[in-house]
């Protein structure tokens, strides 16, 4: 064995001296470089150093990689060899000393691990971010909303709410080739957001009224695939969503009716797609269309709010309708957090809900929740990070 691990040290020490000779230009480099390699062998075959701290240490000297991997240290102008082979001579204080020689391989090699890590890094971070794969996007906005049935009543008025916004990639977008490639651009989004105003209520034949609250809440979840170009990033996405009003008309109004709180909930598919642009290494431009497929819907009317009215309560589902909404967001990066602002547009369009019968006194009465459309325009302001 010891006979064997001479001869691999032999062969190995030849070839590292006669190709670091291939970097001196003058006898004294040249000699510098047979002695150095020569107390590389040697002080590995002593077991007194590892293999990484005597063959790949350079202290001052120039590097170059053959093919295997080795580092080559070739002697630089005005340095002294010797002096740089005796700082090569080091023991580990716990270093093995079983005389056991390690065969270094890649694995083993200090700069090729860097750049592994520095690799695995960047492939596995979850906010870097000039790569992000991961980012959170959160603010406030104002809208206006604006409710109608048509030839019967309308309500309109100021909302102010909140939103999150999560997205998450695999990986960053990259040119696809196959259908692998358009697979692995695969991105997620889930979208949150909450809005609470009061709006006025008017009608030919009941009147008026002001200051009725409203509330609203909406959830989304999509799926989308990047596809990059020299100077657009498309990312059609689809998905499931949820908005749920609620609208408090309680009261009387300018007429002497009797108002009552309505809920509705609306199960949707969206349908869209994202459209950026880099303006600059600092500005952003996303251009969103959407198409909401309408699923189904819930409606429920609270009559028995109306004072003296002796009416149930009921409940009609929806089965036809549709969404829009669109948005442009312009977006400044900074080196922690971006910020932006987003005016944004939203409409649906309902029809008539199924009918549900209901009796009072006397009588069987049928409850319909009409066509109407739903106009919401505003302007989100926010950080993502």
């Amino acid at each position: 064995m010891k006979k064997l691990l001479f001869c691999s040290c032999f062969i190995l020490s030849f070839c590292l001296i006669a190709s670091g000779l291939a970097f001196a230009s003058t006898p004294s480099q040249r000699d510098a470089l047979i002695a150095q390699q020569l107390n590389c062998t040697e002080s590995k075959m002593q077991g007194s150093v590892g293999w990484s701290d005597v063959c790949y240490k350079d202290f001052g000297a120039s590097h170059d990689f053959s093919d295997s991997g080795l580092m080559l240290v070739s002697a630089s102008s005005g340095v002294d060899a010797e002096a740089r082979i005796r700082e090569l001579e080091y023991t580990y204080a716990n270093s093995d000393q079983s005389g056991e020689i390690e065969t270094p391989g890649i694995d083993s090699d200090p700069f090729f691990n860097k750049e592994k890590e520095i690799k695995e890094d960047k492939e596995t971070s979850f906010l870097d971010h000039e790569n992000p794969l991961t980012k959170v996007e959160m603010g406030t906005s104002i809208s206006h909303v604006r409710y109608l049935e048509r030839d019967l009543m309308k309500t309109q008025g100021n909302m102010y709410g909140v939103f999150i916004n999560y997205s998450n990639r695999n990986s960053e977008p990259k040119p696809i080739k196959t259908l692998k490639d358009f697979i692995e651009n695969d991105v997620l989004k889930f979208d949150a957001k909450y809005s609470r105003g009061n709006v006025d209520y008017d009608s030919n034949g009941t009147g008026s009224k002001e200051g009725d609250k409203d509330y609203m809440f909406e959830m989304r979840a999509v799926i989308g695939f990047d596809v990059p170009t020299t100077e657009f990033l498309f990312t059609p996405y689809v998905g499931l969503g949820h908005r749920y009003l609620y609208n408090d008309g309680r009261g009387t109004t300018s007429t002497g009716h009797g108002g009552y709180r309505r809920e509705s909930r609306y199960y949707y598919a969206p349908i869209g797609i994202d459209v950026k642009r880099e303006l600059s290494k600092t500005w952003d431009l996303t251009l969103n269309l959407e198409y909401d497929y309408f699923l189904f819907g819930r409606q429920k009317s609270y009559l028995s709010d109306v004072v003296g009215g002796g009416y149930p309560d009921i409940k009609n589902k929806q089965n036809d309708g549709y969404g829009a909404r669109g948005s442009v967001k312009l977006l400044k990066k900074d080196k922690e957090i971006d910020f932006f602002i987003e005016p944004f547009f939203r409409y649906w369009n309902m029809e008539d809900s199924e009918t549900t019968s209901y009796v009072r006194g006397a009588y069987i009465h049928t409850g319909i929740e009409p066509t109407n459309t739903s106009v919401e325009m505003g302007c989100k302001t926010g950080i993502r990070f």
